[in-house]
């Protein structure tokens, strides 16, 4: 439920910023989600890499498309 009304909340953000249809041209482009894809891939390996390093508690950020759009 928590989740459910995060992405409502974040929708709603998208709309007040005027950046809702960039946001739904994007999410149908077949090279932005592969590069959406490979940014998370990338952030993995750091993890991994960063875990090693920091500690098992090391985390790092994974995007979601809505994160580019929403200022």
């Amino acid at each position: 439920m928590k989740k459910l009304f995060s992405i409502f909340k974040d929708r709603q953000a998208l709309k007040r910023s005027g950046n809702y249809l960039a946001y739904k041209l994007m999410s149908r482009d077949p090279a932005a989600l592969i590069a959406l894809r490979d940014l998370n891939e990338s952030a993995e390996k750091l993890e991994k890499i960063g875990r090693k390093k920091f500690g098992p508690s090391y985390k790092r950020h994974r995007y979601s498309l809505i994160d580019f759009f929403i200022s």
